[in-house]
C-alpha cells in the first residue's frame, strides 16, 4: 500500500475543505456513498446523520437544509396545483 506524501496530504487536505469543491462534487461523493452501501449489501444499515454527512463532507446540518428545501418545493408545487 502506497502512502501520501506530506505535501500530497496537504493539497488533499486543502481541496476537500474547499466549499467550491464541494459544491461541485456534493452529488459524486452522495453516490459513491449510496453505491458503496448497496454493493457491500448494507442498504438495511441505518446510518447516522452525523456519519453519513461526515463521509461526505459537510457539515452536521447538511441533510436537514436539503429535507427543508425539498419540503418547501412540495408545497409550492402543491400550491401551483390547487390554483
Amino acid at each position: 500500500m502506497e502512502f501520501l506524501t506530506d505535501t500530497e496530504e496537504e493539497q488533499l487536505n486543502t481541496l476537500v475543505q474547499n466549499r467550491k469543491f464541494l459544491s461541485q462534487e456534493i452529488d459524486r461523493l452522495l453516490g459513491w456513498e449510496l453505491l458503496r452501501l448497496i454493493s457491500l449489501h448494507n442498504s438495511d444499515r441505518l446510518m447516522q446523520n452525523s456519519e453519513f454527512c461526515d463521509k461526505i463532507g459537510v457539515n452536521y446540518w447538511y441533510s436537514y437544509r436539503v429535507l427543508y428545501k425539498v419540503q418547501d418545493k412540495v408545497q409550492q408545487f402543491l400550491k401551483n396545483l390547487e390554483r
